[in-house]
């Protein structure tokens, strides 16, 4: 099961996400998210670095599936400019990292924006790959877009439909209607990045029991 955040109601409430995080042994988080993310959402730098120095870990299970999804269609990376939406220990600064690797995927030239990043409208706009992962619904429209650019969305939110029976409907961080003419290639929202990730657990699970990952 995909570990979320608890919230802490008061400081008299054990939170149960820190109790169970104490009780799972070193190497045996499959999801790729430090145990620290979970209680503070701030990963040590010792973590942080395991990652860009290579050393032994489990890929994010959302990145590992994006980079899945780019190899499955082929998609041309090396040289190409990467705009990541977003900073997350989970997604954007993993995203990043993996894309700048001399490997493929990767070989990106890779550009971080988040929620301090000026006219960012521009900035995406110059990208060959965007990797949508800010979390803010319909956040990315058409004239962000260049033509024939490669769009991953890893956003879902839940927001307002005067056509759905619920009065909802889900929707990425990318206004796909508007931007899908403009691109050589788009993931949808749901059914796009979300069964990716389910996968990069799956595998991460099918790691750790034939103990592929070697652990100090």
């Amino acid at each position: 099961q995909q570990s979320q955040v608890s919230q802490k109601f008061s400081e008299n409430v054990l939170d149960a996400t820190d109790a169970w995080s104490l009780v799972i042994e070193d190497g045996k988080r499959l999801d790729g998210v430090p145990e620290d993310v979970i209680a503070s959402l701030k990963a040590s730098d010792a973590e942080r670095w395991t990652l860009t120095l290579k050393m032994p870990c489990y890929l994010p299970a959302t990145p590992k599936g994006i980079m899945q999804l780019l190899e499955t269609y082929n998609i041309d990376t090396v040289g190409k400019h990467c705009v990541v939406i977003g900073r997350s220990n989970i997604v954007g600064t993993p995203m990043s990292i993996l894309l700048s690797r001399n490997q493929y995927p990767g070989n990106c030239t890779v550009t971080i924006c988040h929620s301090k990043t000026p006219d960012i409208g521009s900035i995406i706009k110059q990208a060959d790959i965007v990797i949508a992962a800010i979390g803010q619904p319909l956040f990315v429209k058409a004239d962000m877009i260049k033509e024939g650019a490669v769009v991953i969305d890893v956003g879902m939110s839940r927001i307002a439909s005067a056509v759905t029976k619920s009065g909802f409907r889900l929707a990425g961080d990318v206004d796909f209607d508007e931007v899908a003419p403009k691109c050589s290639y788009i993931t949808p929202v749901p059914g796009g990045v979300g069964p990716m990730t389910i996968i990069g657990l799956v595998q991460n699970t099918l790691m750790a029991r034939q103990k592929k990952v070697k652990f100090n």
